[in-house]
């Protein structure tokens, strides 16, 4: 079971008051597993119980971001970590140039839309 809580969340220096539900009560399966204490839900405001459960919204809201995003860097090698970064791009993690698509609201996930996936520069024909 959870109950809703309101509360500062601070992401290193950046804070905002913002709600959010916490496990008062849970199972251990699948909970006792994982190597982690909680989940940080980065939902689009439109997904959100509501502006106040929104954390990027209240950062934003609040403007205690250098800009409105978050930017995730997945490593594939074993020595070099992955991160998520709030408020800034490092462009030291960059592979190429940065673009930007608009997101598709329809669905109120962070999805885009595409024409097709290439790999090694052959097109794969999914999005048919």
């Amino acid at each position: 079971t959870g109950r809703c809580y309101e509360d500062d969340i601070c992401i290193g220096t950046a804070c905002s008051r913002g709600s959010f539900i916490a496990a008062v009560t849970e199972t251990t399966k699948p909970w006792a597993s994982f190597a982690f204490d909680g989940v940080l839900g980065l939902s689009p405001v439109q997904m959100a119980q509501g502006p106040a459960f929104s954390l990027l919204h209240r950062f934003k809201e609040d403007q205690v971001l250098k800009q409105p995003l978050f930017s995730v860097f997945l490593s594939n090698v074993d020595d070099e970590p992955s991160d998520v970064t709030f408020g800034a791009v490092k462009p030291e993690r960059m592979a190429s140039e940065l673009f930007w698509a608009p997101i598709s609201l329809q669905n109120g996930y962070w999805e885009v839309k595409i024409q097709d996936i290439t790999v090694d520069g052959r097109p794969r024909g999914l999005c048919k």
